[in-house]
């Protein structure tokens, strides 16, 4: 129920009260409230004029400041501003701010996106009487902003993807073995071999792209086999 409602309500109540008790008190009670609520009726003449700044590029994980611009051309206000955002975007919004007839003021709150992509927002500025009795909503409309991935997240991508890459080398050393810096030969080309073993000296004598190849060092079991036969002992002298 709206605080207007609320006191027309205590309104009827306390002239029913005066008519059933014969109390004038309460109607008098009643008729106080009512002159009130008109009065703050007519008194709430909202013209407030709105305009915003902020930043369509930021960083994942870092504030972003908005400023509002906030006018008043009618009667004294107050005035409450209200970000609705998605997930992955926090807000910290400012308390209510009074402003007298002609005031004008800005509003600073922050924007934090937790995570990169791209985020549509919506701002509404609240206006109401002093009284807290009536209010006017402004809408300012959706914008969008762009979150880009910050310094720390790229970093700790890079370092990602250079463990995978080891991990990849790891593995393939343990069945194909690790390359040696000794030369072993030359062969031609095929797809997805690395680009930076290509001779070119060789490939533009012959033609066609010629692959360097190096010596593979590959862990594996040695196996010593001693032929203990009466044949191995010949020549041997006993002493």
């Amino acid at each position: 129920m709206k605080r207007e409602d609320l006191l027309w309500t205590l309104v009827g109540l306390s002239f029913v009260h005066g008519y059933l008790a014969g109390n004038v008190f309460s109607a008098l009670f009643g008729l106080g409230i009512s002159g009130y609520i008109i009065y703050s009726q007519r008194r709430f003449n909202p013209k407030v004029e709105v305009s915003k700044v902020f930043e369509g590029r930021l960083e994942e994980g870092k504030r972003s400041r908005v400023v509002l611009k906030v006018k008043n051309l009618g009667s004294a206000v107050k005035v409450k501003v209200r970000e609705e955002v998605p997930r992955g975007v926090k807000v910290e919004i400012p308390e209510e701010v009074g402003l007298r007839p002609g005031e004008e003021t800005f509003i600073e709150y922050f924007i934090t996106p937790e995570n990169k992509g791209e985020y549509e927002l919506l701002t509404k500025v609240y206006v109401y009487d002093t009284s807290g009795l009536y209010f006017e909503e402004i809408n300012l409309g959706k914008y969008k902003i762009d979150v880009f991935p910050s310094v720390d997240s790229i970093r700790e991508a890079a370092r990602e993807e250079y463990n995978l890459r080891l991990g990849e080398v790891y593995k393939k050393s343990i069945f194909l073995g690790l390359e040696s810096m000794e030369f072993y030969g030359l062969r031609e080309y095929s797809p997805g071999d690395d680009l930076r073993r290509i001779d070119w000296k060789a490939s533009s004598r012959l033609g066609r792209l010629i692959l360097r190849e190096f010596l593979k060092e590959k862990e594996s079991d040695v196996y010593i086999i001693l032929d203990a036969t009466k044949e191995m002992r010949k020549g041997i002298r006993q002493a």
